[in-house]
């Protein structure tokens, strides 16, 4: 590739370096970019169906115990003016005042909802996921700008196309794009413009961007819901969380029983 061109030894020693440092770093931006668009919503999914349904259950139960012990001092309140209760005016406020809450509980469904539906869809085979992570990898090369600060609109352009296909799974789009490419002549071109590049400042910047994309990817790591990769393919793990949940849920639920024991004693 850059037999054709004479550069001194420091400046081949530069590239090469340079080479290598652009491979690893279109490695690194493909897994975040995986992360991101791919493995969070996996992730996440399963999460919810497996251990968010129950926590769900949990914080419907809290609402529903938030909800007795409010009618209870409404109730009380009422029998220590001897006041017969104005139920309809007593629910009223109660809504109000768990309004919040209740909207908490309609999003949390929806999210549960979603994930169920996410993990029922349809899913790539895993020789098309293996072969658009390669497309992608190629395009990432050529065109991601951190890596080649010189690209042209068109190129650029290029880029983003590439990302947008990867992301809706576009098996095709990165297809055609790929066939398009002449790697070759794109390799040539990229040594013509590098006759009077500042490798040593490439190689600089190239450096900061991949310690840079490397701390994304171990803050990403760090946080929901990839935390939870591994863990969620531990059957033992995942079913020892349900279990303490469900003694969560049936505490709750001895909790709220006795709450509607105390009203009913309260209205009768």
């Amino acid at each position: 590739m850059i037999s054709s061109i004479d550069l001194n030894p420091e400046t081949k020693a530069l590239r090469a370096e340079y080479d290598a440092l652009r491979k690893e770093y279109s490695e690194r931006f493909q897994q975040k970019e995986y992360m991101i668009s791919f493995e969070e919503d996996h992730i996440y999914a399963l999460y919810m169906n497996l251990i968010g349904q129950k926590q769900y259950e949990v914080f419907v139960l809290d609402y529903d115990i938030a909800k007795l012990k409010l009618k209870q001092q409404y109730l009380q309140s009422y029998i220590n003016r001897n006041e017969k209760p104005d139920m309809a005016k007593v629910e009223t406020e109660i809504a109000l005042q768990l309004n919040e809450y209740k909207k908490k509980i309609i999003e949390q469904q929806e999210m549960i909802k979603a994930a169920n539906e996410y993990l029922k869809a349809p899913l790539l085979t895993d020789e098309q996921s293996k072969e658009i992570k390669e497309l992608y990898h190629t395009l990432v090369k050529l065109y991601h700008p951190d890596l080649h600060p010189d690209l042209t609109e068109k190129e650029l352009a290029l880029f983003r196309k590439a990302q947008a296909a990867y992301k809706q799974c576009d098996l095709e789009t990165l297809r055609e794009m790929v066939r398009t490419i002449d790697l070759d002549k794109y390799d040539d071109m990229l040594d013509k413009k590098g006759i009077e590049t500042n490798w040593q400042e490439r190689v600089n910047k190239l450096h900061e961007q991949l310690d840079k994309i490397k701390s994304d990817i171990e803050q990403l790591e760090e946080k929901f819901p990839f935390i939870f990769r591994d863990k969620l393919s531990d059957k033992d793990w995942v079913k020892e969380q349900q279990t303490e949940i469900s003694t969560v849920l049936e505490e709750k639920k001895k909790v709220k029983e006795g709450l509607l024991k105390i009203i009913d004693l309260m209205l009768s």
